[in-house]
């Protein structure tokens, strides 16, 4: 184990202790900060095409709870999330990109900065795009089927004002059967999800109506980003000095892992301040 200060202790643990630290780990509680980095986790393999199954999720979280048990905590908090970077990768050259997300995770209150980053900076983009171009302009190579009524578009202003008048209706992507074959098992989207699908998988120059139910999508977008932009932002200085005590507390973490972890959530502000910057870009956006 090592210390705060850096040296390494050497500590004896017999059969019955290894018992009840066992018994006690099903108790521990797990921070509610810990499952939203374990969300953000989960996206980032996705994202990678990188599969890990529910059982291997399920035993990284048990270790978690056992590292707690053993410390004699009652919880799993943030500072045990670089103890993934043992148990996540499958290839040596995944560990370093591992680690250096667990330790983004770990100083940011569980949220992906990267991922709020691209998020807003997408938003922009889809905004940017809107502006340049009428959708009226923008016709289909091929019919876009609605799957709740049946009505077929050929242009992106059909879509988006049957999308107005009919919020809860789903639609088909119209290269699934090619994709999946005679007898497909149809994936439906929403309109947001279609338009995503048609322009950023099958290369459309897809879009969309600025206004109406497009603007106020953008709008909840933004709203949501915001929320999340703001909670981490509000807690940066009260959370610094209370992570501070939490890793020096924490006997499974090296010297290097505290010490990356504390210079990673300054750095963040710069990372926060190009953030904001996004945010009221798109909220000029929609306001223009």
């Amino acid at each position: 184990m090592t210390s705060t200060n850096g040296s390494t202790t050497k500590t004896t643990i017999g059969l019955e202790d290894i018992d009840k630290i066992k018994k006690d780990a099903l108790s521990v509680k797990v921070d509610e900060e810990v499952l939203q980095a374990y969300l953000s986790l989960r996206k980032h393999f996705r994202s990678q095409s990188v599969y890990i199954s529910d059982r291997r999720w399920n035993k990284t979280l048990m270790v978690l709870r056992t590292a707690a048990a053993a410390m004699g905590q009652g919880k799993v908090d943030l500072t045990f999330l670089p103890l993934l970077q043992h148990m996540l990768w499958d290839r040596p050259e995944q560990k370093e990109g591992l680690r250096s997300l667990l330790i983004d995770l770990t100083g940011s209150g569980g949220v992906d900065l990267r991922r709020l980053q691209s998020s807003s900076e997408e938003l922009l983009s889809l905004l940017a795009k809107a502006k340049q171009h009428s959708a009226s302009d923008v016709q289909f190579p091929r019919p876009v089927c609605c799957y709740d009524c049946g009505s077929t578009f050929m242009s992106a202003k059909e879509l988006c004002r049957h999308g107005e008048s009919f919020p809860k209706h789903l639609y088909m992507d119209p290269y699934a059967r090619e994709a999946q074959g005679v007898n497909p098992s149809y994936r439906k989207f929403d309109l947001p999800e279609l338009m995503h699908v048609l322009e950023n998988v099958r290369g459309w120059k897809v879009t969309c109506l600025r206004g109406g139910a497009e603007q106020r999508l953008y709008a909840r977008e933004l709203q949501d980003l915001r929320s999340v932009y703001d909670k981490v932002r509000g807690a940066h200085e009260m959370e610094r000095d209370e992570l501070r005590k939490r890793l020096d507390g924490n006997i499974w973490l090296s010297r290097r892992d505290r010490q990356d972890i504390l210079a990673r959530q300054d750095r963040r502000l710069e990372s926060m301040a190009e953030i904001e910057r996004s945010l009221k870009e798109v909220e000029a956006e929609l306001r223009g």
